[in-house]
């Protein structure tokens, strides 16, 4: 696109999703400055661009010029279009054309032919098809090893990568032992709600991924109030604890979990297991104050010394 016939092309975007034709006020004001801004009597509500529901209220009248193809004689020839196209602050695309200009002028897209044809006037304008990029994705593990003890809900502390500034982000929960939950979050997450539905300890060691945080794929969201709808928010358990893999971390790092005695556990999950075991049948022979075993003078074990 051009604003002028002998101007510089400009890559912009059409979208036939898109009712209204939007433009990045910052790229306006950088490339066509002396342009007029005109004023909406009614804000227009724009939803579906980054942060979800945003407002208009200012537009400008903006010619552009399309260079292409006669499609009945070959030439090269310029296509004239002026429309409305409303300012917005958080739109990536540089100018979003929608159906406002697509629909009216018989926009025709042939992702094929990477080629647009405009009925209105004929002429043919070379397209670019970019197919829209996979969700990124950051992996949510756990930050130390934590024992949860049988039909216990316990708040996991977590670690992750996501960045995201100003967004809301989806945690969806992989295939773990314990029941997770999707939920709404952001980058600030800290930590996961889990809930221990057997009747044993499950061990997870540290690093065990959770589960990801997530682009929401979706713009628009709805109250449920039959709270039987709520269990399509669960991630049921689909592994035994026993499936566990001993860690997602460095093996030089030793496995650790937190048993609700206050031990720590180093050691792989079957024996971290069985001696989590131990604790539960035991519970009351650590000093809690200093982790030490507690044992009566007649247990504790005699070594006999001889002289030199």
């Amino acid at each position: 696109m051009k604003f002028l016939p002998d101007d510089v092309c400009h890559k912009v975007c059409m979208d036939t999703g898109c009712s209204v034709t939007l433009i990045n006020r910052k790229w306006l004001q950088a490339n066509k400055p002396e342009l007029p801004i005109r004023t909406m009597a009614k804000p227009l509500p724009i939803r579906g661009i980054r942060t979800g529901k945003v407002h208009s209220q200012e537009y400008v009248v903006l010619t552009m010029y399309f260079p292409g193809i006669d499609s009945k004689n070959g030439k090269d020839v310029l296509a004239k279009i002026s429309r409305e196209a409303h300012l917005t602050d958080d739109l990536a695309a540089k100018l979003l054309i929608g159906t406002d200009i697509l629909v009216p002028k018989k926009v025709d897209i042939m992702i094929s032919k990477k080629t647009g044809h405009i009925g209105s006037c004929g002429i043919d304008i070379k397209l670019e098809a970019t197919p829209k990029k996979g969700i990124a994705k950051s992996p949510v593990c756990v930050i130390a090893g934590i024992t949860i003890p049988p039909f216990a809900s316990i708040a996991i502390l977590i670690h992750h990568t996501a960045t995201a500034e100003d967004r809301d982000l989806l945690f969806e929960p992989d295939d773990t032992p314990v029941t997770l939950f999707v939920q709404l979050a952001n980058k600030d997450m800290k930590s996961v709600l889990a809930r221990n539905d057997t009747n044993k300890l499950v061990l997870l060691p540290r690093n065990f991924r959770l589960g990801n945080l997530m682009d929401i794929d979706y713009d628009n969201g709805f109250p449920v109030l039959n709270a039987d709808v709520i269990k399509l928010a669960i991630r049921m358990p689909k592994i035994s604890p026993s499936q566990i893999p001993t860690d997602h971390s460095d093996e030089a790092r030793p496995l650790e979990s937190k048993h609700y005695t206050g031990a720590t556990i180093y050691k792989d999950p079957s024996t971290a297991q069985a001696f989590a075991d131990l604790l539960d049948k035991f519970p009351n022979t650590l000093f809690k104050d200093k982790g030490f075993v507690y044992l009566p003078k007649d247990k504790w074990i005699k070594i006999d010394l001889r002289l030199n």
